[in-house]
């Protein structure tokens, strides 16, 4: 049951995250936004003390470890950290 509901959140995310932009919090793995300062600045606004913790799960993307982590972020921190790497300049 609980892998069905990980690739239902999965598939999910993958819908209502898929935008333009440089970063996406489905799509872009962890250790691209913590190697980049703007993304990892990002993250610490929305979610303060975590990007070393996150960094240790570099291959994964935010919301894999939101659906393996369940109340970790709500989905409107996930929504507001989406925008904010969205709106980021692209390279």
């Amino acid at each position: 049951m609980r892998s069905i509901l990980l690739v239902a959140t999965l598939l999910f995310s993958t819908l209502v995250f898929a935008q333009g932009g440089p970063y996406s919090v489905s799509e872009t793995p962890l250790g691209t936004l913590v190697d980049d300062p703007a993304a990892a600045a990002v993250l610490e606004k929305h979610m303060p003390g975590s990007v070393a913790q996150l960094s240790q799960a570099r291959d994964m993307t935010l919301v894999t470890v939101v659906a393996i982590f369940p109340g970790s972020v709500t989905d409107e921190q996930l929504e507001e950290i989406n925008a904010d790497l969205q709106a980021l300049p692209a390279e």
